[in-house]
């Protein structure tokens, strides 16, 4: 992740679970909503991701859910 955001909650979407079910045939979770907090100004955001390695990603793309 890049180095100044910090994950401070994540949540999985039920129907975004139910979805990823159906889809897969029940053997994966859906996307997750992380909060994450900048640690140099305490400014916090969310990305929708499926793991913290494509969170990190996203956050270096400047992809974040609230834009």
């Amino acid at each position: 992740m890049s180095g100044k955001w910090r994950v401070i909650h994540q949540e999985s979407s039920i129907a975004g679970d139910i979805i990823a079910q159906v889809g897969s045939l029940g053997t994966q979770d859906g996307p997750i909503t992380f909060t994450i907090e900048n640690v140099e100004t305490g400014e916090t955001r969310e990305v929708t991701a499926w793991d913290r390695e494509e969170v990190g990603e996203r956050i270096a793309d400047g992809e974040f859910d609230d834009e």
